[in-house]
């Protein structure tokens, strides 16, 4: 499980063969966020078409609970959202920071 601390930045990001790019792009949306109970953080989306990476963003986490988390992303294309080998959340859990 990773640990973020409160307060930082948090990054991550999806880097898709080619093959894997062809069938999704061009998608309507990409959506990305942290979930702490009902609380939603969406992230920031940017996309290097590319590499084929998506990055996906929040640059302070102030305002998130300590305690655990879930990250995750979807794609939406023709209005559906897409299934990725894989698909699950990411479990985090944010920290208090020392400062």
């Amino acid at each position: 499980m990773a640990k973020i601390k409160k307060g930082s930045a948090f990054e991550s990001f999806a880097t898709f063969t080619e093959e894997e790019w062809a069938a999704l792009h061009p998608f309507d949306e990409f959506l990305a966020a942290v979930g702490q109970g009902k609380a939603k953080y969406p992230l920031t989306i940017t996309i290097d078409e590319e590499t084929r990476t998506v990055f996906m963003r929040a640059a302070d986490t102030s305002s998130w609970s300590i305690g655990p988390a879930q990250f995750d992303f979807k794609i939406i294309k023709n209005g559906r959202s897409i299934a990725l080998p894989g698909d699950h959340n990411v479990e985090l859990i944010i920290i208090a920071g020392v400062a």
